[in-house]
């Protein structure tokens, strides 16, 4: 089942009270998926470094997957006083 599907089933669950209290988080969630979903790395690129990291002889211990994911890699590097700004 799509994670959709199975989110918007979750949702209509919810008593009417809780739909009320939290729609604002529920329509902003649902438009991340939305804007993830086409934007996001395809299932393609994911299954190939999974299977580097499989067949490698001496695995390293984290891959990195997608852009997004270099550049946090390097954010995480500065120095604290370079990024504290952003926190």
């Amino acid at each position: 089942m799509p994670a959709a599907l199975a989110g918007n089933e979750l949702i209509a669950q919810l008593p009417p009270a809780d739909r009320e209290r939290y729609a604002a988080q529920i329509t902003e969630t649902q438009a991340t998926a939305a804007r993830s979903a086409v934007r996001g790395l395809p299932p393609r690129r994911a299954a190939q470094v999974i299977v580097k990291a499989l067949t490698a002889r001496n695995p390293r211990p984290r891959y990195l997957v997608g852009t997004d994911a270099h550049a946090a890699a390097l954010i995480a590097r500065l120095p604290y006083r370079l990024t504290a700004a952003k926190r």
